[in-house]
């Protein structure tokens, strides 16, 4: 009887927190003497610890199969866990590829921006210092107006009209070389450069046409070269008011280049933090891939005690019923099985 009854006991050990620790061991104390008596033979009270017996085995089972029911949950949701981890490790490798994309993108719009504010802050200091430079320059061409004047009016007008003595050839022959000189540096043609000092060395009574000709165009030079330098000096107010309006022009150009690298600046970084984030999402998905099979496998041994205990719990009610059920002819102890004799057979 004692060797029936072990399953039983055991089984009703698993109640405690069920009920409590007490009532499993009035339990396990009276239920030998309540299955001794046989079905038909056992008084009230024995018969009212055999259904309480039978409700706690009952709740026992109870329990153990919600534990299987939840284990099953678990394991199921995270088979779908590892289906979804694919798919989204497949979504978030896409994802850090146009990241990647983008943030070159972003980087080349970054560079190209801070290219255009170098070339346009070089613009303005171009600009301004043209402006700034004005002052020089209108002095510079005043200076060169006030020195071809006076070319014109003495040393030209001197060689031209012959106003050297013989004796003075050697000053004549100075004045035509810084003549020559002084026409060169206004673009004078070589042909008439060639041919200016031997006509300007003959006499003006006996020069012929082709020096009359030189010393012509060599006049003509002059003019020229002093009516180019008034046009100058009367577009200096002009030059001043285009000089400064390129500046402004300059200046608003730096400011939107400038302006623009700023907003290229910040969507280069928020490209650089939208990548480090997939980065970051796909080592994470891939760990949890990694480390799939280690808790695959836990869940399923879970799985399979739960599944166990169950299985142990079912064979010990129906263990139970069956001598609970006896009748008045008592069975031999070696014809009925426990759970685990009945699980081999």
């Amino acid at each position: 009887m004692e060797k029936e009854l072990t399953p039983v006991l055991e089984q009703l050990d698993k109640a405690r927190g069920i009920i409590s620790a007490s009532t499993v061991e009035m339990l396990q104390a009276v239920v030998p003497h309540c299955i001794s008596s046989a079905k038909g033979d056992r008084h009230e009270y024995q018969n009212s610890m055999l259904e309480s017996i039978e409700t706690t085995l009952k709740q026992i089972q109870a329990k153990q199969q919600a534990e299987v029911t939840s284990a099953q949950s678990t394991l199921a949701d995270f088979e779908a866990k590892q289906e979804k981890a694919a798919a989204q490790l497949q979504m978030v490798e896409g994802q850090v590829a146009q990241s990647q994309e983008d943030k070159a993108t972003k980087d080349q719009t970054q560079a190209d921006s801070s290219a255009a504010v170098a070339e346009a802050t070089q613009a303005l200091q171009l600009a301004q210092e043209s402006e700034q430079s004005l002052a020089a320059e209108k002095d510079a061409i005043l200076k060169d107006q006030d020195e071809s004047q006076k070319f014109l009016t003495t040393t030209w007008e001197a060689v031209k009209s012959g106003a050297f003595s013989g004796q003075e050839w050697r000053e004549r022959n100075k004045a035509i070389e810084a003549s020559v000189k002084i026409l060169d540096g206004f673009g004078l043609d070589a042909s008439l450069k060639a041919a200016l000092p031997t006509a300007l060395k003959t006499k003006p009574g006996d020069r012929k046409r082709f020096s009359l000709c030189a010393v012509q165009f060599a006049e003509v030079a002059i003019t020229t070269r002093l009516q180019k330098l008034q046009e100058k000096v009367d577009n200096f107010e002009q030059e001043a008011v285009a000089r400064s309006q390129a500046v402004a022009v300059a200046k608003e150009a730096l400011a939107a280049a400038e302006e623009k690298l700023q907003v290229a600046k910040a969507e280069a970084v928020s490209a650089k933090d939208a990548l480090q984030a997939a980065v970051h999402s796909k080592a994470e998905i891939e760990k949890d891939i990694k480390a799939s099979p280690t808790l695959l496998a836990k869940l399923q041994k879970e799985m399979e005690k739960c599944q166990g205990s169950l299985n142990l719990s079912q064979n010990s009610l129906s263990h139970f019923l069956n001598l609970k059920d006896r009748s008045s002819e008592a069975l031999p102890t070696d014809e009925v099985q426990t759970p685990a004799q009945e699980a081999t057979a």
